[in-house]
């Protein structure tokens, strides 16, 4: 009988910029934050814990398939998303590849339907360049400018950066210190750095950002003359028969929108603008993420036989360093034995998991974004890995339809205080003998307001990526919604109160008028 864990570790850098616990970082994190964002860090939090199984012995015999169709679509059916597709592969060959739902095309979902997969293709760019190496134009513990003399930063350090500090995540490159400007290339991308720093000396300590990725994607056109997209093509998907699957420079060019959740709603959205060959760029469907899982089984041969690494190489890929043992080479180090990655952005969402010590590989893919408070193609794996171990998976809690009701419940709150606020002005104001007390009881009504304007820069630090208003309309728009009411409902509190001060407060009299009032009322009174 094998030991499945799926009470598996919950570690996702696409959402919180590094590997770590994501209950305790939501716990730590709420310590950082208001009343109202604290409530929902604890929905969030209970939501994660309902997720997660009692460990399970494997069962005996093929995997219950039905069970798997049946579990996928009640929880695409629970938590409002539109479509999925899935592969579950064992060393033996394909367990199960199938999709549900539709795409905002309005077409069935199948094994063939094609999905971005985000941060997934940073194993992907790995093995690309797992593939210099064997081919012996590149070396993993070479200076990244020996084959890409233009990768210059203004940070001196930068010279050290390695090839596999790229691939382990140890750089300490920071996309937050390069420019925000738009790429259209690989080139382009690396040249923005010209001017930047680094966050800490290579090979420090882990630290996740796409800008590794991208670096490694240039460097392996640099070094074998062709684009990035046809090296995968030629190298990398063509041995595993994926041919279904590319690479693209930028969100422009996926394959069709996704859907941004709100109120446990699927809306259909284009992808915003960003840069992603290298990092995010790889789009491909459930089939042949089923041939590229089986190939990581299989000491690097795919299901047709076509080699993509040798055996040395994949064990390369999947053995962590001591400068980073919880990121390999684009795959987290869950456990002993397991593997796996997740992969997001604002309409997408993929994972991929090796149980490597058991001989299976899953990957998911969804039709709507991933959130701050939603990881749905990970919580689908953790139900899978349950049935492969011959539990029951749940369809589990709808974390981000439980966030959406807390902040939609504490925007009703906001514009209900706002309204008692506005009619007890003059009461307010009369309280308020002094202007410079009055004055400073209104300062905290500014908050909601100095809170939306900086909360890109806010969202930045704590996210550890640069985070601008696109990407958080489309990952909180529940929360901008509440800050943007708090905000208006605020200023309106505050000139109401403005307003009722004034009006409390007696009209200065001048002197001339006042000898002017003493003798009409002298002149009276003579009469």
């Amino acid at each position: 009988m094998i030991d499945f864990r799926t009470a598996r570790r919950l570690s996702r850098p696409e959402v919180f910029g590094e590997p770590g616990g994501v209950l305790s970082r939501m716990l730590s994190l709420s310590r950082m934050l208001s009343l109202s964002q604290r409530l929902s860090c604890v929905a969030l939090t209970v939501g994660l814990i309902l997720l997660v199984a009692p460990p399970v012995a494997a069962q005996d015999g093929p995997v219950d398939t039905v069970a798997i169709d049946r579990y996928v679509t009640a929880y695409l059916n629970r938590n409002g998303i539109p479509g999925a597709a899935v592969a579950v592969v064992s060393r033996e060959g394909v367990v199960h590849v199938a999709g549900y739902g539709r795409g905002s095309d309005g077409a069935d979902v199948t094994g063939d339907t094609a999905f971005p997969v985000a941060s997934v293709s940073k194993s992907f760019t790995a093995v690309a360049m797992l593939r210099l190496v064997e081919q012996g134009t590149v070396r993993l513990d070479d200076p990244v400018v020996t084959y890409l003399p233009e990768f210059a930063m203004a940070d001196p350090r930068a010279r050290q950066i390695t090839v596999r500090n790229l691939l382990d995540q140890t750089s300490g490159l920071d996309d937050r210190r390069a420019p925000a400007g738009p790429a259209e290339s690989l080139r382009r991308r690396v040249s923005q750095l010209a001017g930047a720093d680094l966050l800490f000396a290579p090979g420090e300590r882990f630290r996740y950002d796409n800008l590794n990725s991208e670096v490694a994607a240039r460097l392996v056109e640099v070094v074998s003359g062709r684009p990035f997209a046809s090296f995968m093509a030629e190298e990398v998907f063509g041995p595993l028969g994926m041919r279904a699957s590319t690479t693209v420079d930028t969100a422009a060019r996926f394959p069709r929108s996704g859907h941004v959740r709100v109120f446990g709603t699927a809306v259909p959205a284009p992808a915003p603008a960003a840069f992603v060959n290298g990092s995010q760029g790889v789009v491909t469907t459930a089939a042949d993420m089923g041939r590229w899982l089986g190939a990581h089984l299989n000491e690097g041969v795919g299901p047709d036989g076509g080699r993509v690494l040798s055996a040395e190489s994949i064990r390369v890929a999947h053995t962590p360093t001591a400068r980073s043992p919880e990121y390999v080479m684009g795959w987290i180090a869950d456990d002993p034995g397991e593997l796996s990655h997740s992969g997001g952005n604002p309409t997408f969402m993929a994972e991929q998991t090796l149980l490597l010590r058991d001989g299976y590989g899953i990957a998911v893919m969804v039709d709507v974004g991933m959130t701050a408070t939603a990881a749905d193609a990970d919580a689908i794996v953790d139900g899978l890995v349950t049935i492969l171990g011959g539990g029951r998976a749940a369809a589990g809690v709808p974390v981000s339809l439980v966030t959406d009701v807390v902040f939609g419940v504490l925007t009703i709150v906001v514009i209900a205080l706002g309204a008692l606020g506005v009619r007890r002005a003059r009461r307010w104001a009369a309280a308020r003998r002094r202007m410079g007390t009055a004055a400073v009881r209104l300062l905290p009504y500014l908050v909601p307001g100095a809170v939306s304007v900086s909360l890109p820069v806010l969202a930045t630090a704590l996210y550890t990526r640069r985070t601008g208003w696109d990407a958080l309309a489309y990952g909180v728009p529940t929360v901008l919604m509440w800050l943007g009411v708090s905000t208006v409902v605020a200023l309106a509190v505050v000139t109401v109160r403005v307003r009722a001060l004034v009006a409390s407060r007696p009209v200065p009299v001048s002197s001339s008028q006042a000898r002017d009032a003493t003798v009409v009322g002298s002149g009276s009174h003579a009469e």
